[in-house]
Parts: structure tokens; C-alpha cells; sequence
């Protein structure tokens, strides 16, 4: 099974964070995406990793709500997405990603820079 989309990959982050509604993932995303998660997207994706033994349904209550839960399969998929996905924005990062001239150290916002070169803080380009 693969994860085409950042939505279906926030959704097994949110699973994996405990059992959740489907209207609670809808509210995540978007609460935190400032994106509208159709249910016709939701629904679907929950399915699939129903149908591929990565979650569980369990119904609960006078209704029968429906909570999704990770199986231990869909933990361990979980951890191979994540893997993945730090890869990937790894790559991405080591573009943008500078070095200090003097201690090495990684920067990714607010560096100093003098003389053509790339310190981490004034104190670095100083002892240069």
C-alpha cells in the first residue's frame, strides 16, 4: 500500500497517536491544515487500511460510532511512512541547510554572514 497524499499521511499519524473518529481526523486536518478533508476522502482511505489488516474498527456507543485503531502491522507501517517521509525532507533540507565556517554547525534560518562566508553567530565569524 502506498501513501499518495499528505492527508492520508496525517490521518496514520493521528491513528497512531490513539483510537480516533472519523470526524475527529476531519477536524485535525483541518485544524491544522487549514484544509477541508472530504469524507469522500477520508472514508475511502480509511477502508483501505481496513482492508489491508492496518487498523481495526471497533463501534461504540448507542449509534455505533466508529473509532479506527492501528493493528501492530499498521504501527509498523506507520514507522516505515515516517522513515521515508524524514528522508525525503532531509534531501530537501540539505539544500537549504548551511554550515558554520568555523564550528561546522548546522543552520537553517537567521546565520551570520561576513566575508563571503557563513557563520552561525557573530562570536563564530569573530574567532575566524
Amino acid at each position: 500500500m502506498q501513501i499518495k497524499n499528505l492527508s492520508n499521511f496525517y490521518t496514520l499519524i493521528l491513528l497512531g497517536e490513539g483510537s480516533k473518529h472519523g470526524y475527529e481526523i476531519q477536524k485535525h486536518i483541518e485544524q491544522k491544515t487549514g484544509k477541508n478533508l472530504s469524507f469522500g476522502q477520508l472514508y475511502p482511505f480509511l477502508q483501505k487500511l481496513e482492508d489491508n489488516n492496518l487498523i481495526v474498527v471497533e463501534t461504540t456507543g448507542e449509534r455505533d460510532k466508529k473509532t479506527y485503531k492501528l493493528t501492530n502491522e499498521g504501527n509498523e507501517f506507520l514507522k516505515n511512512q515516517i522513515s521515508k517521509f524524514s528522508e525525503l525532507l532531509e534531501l530537501a533540507l540539505d539544500k537549504t541547510v548551511k554550515s558554520c565556517y568555523t564550528c561546522n554547525c548546522k543552520i537553517v534560518s537567521n546565520y551570520h554572514e561576513e566575508g563571503g562566508k557563513i557563520f552561525c553567530c557573530k562570536m563564530c565569524a569573530k574567532h575566524h
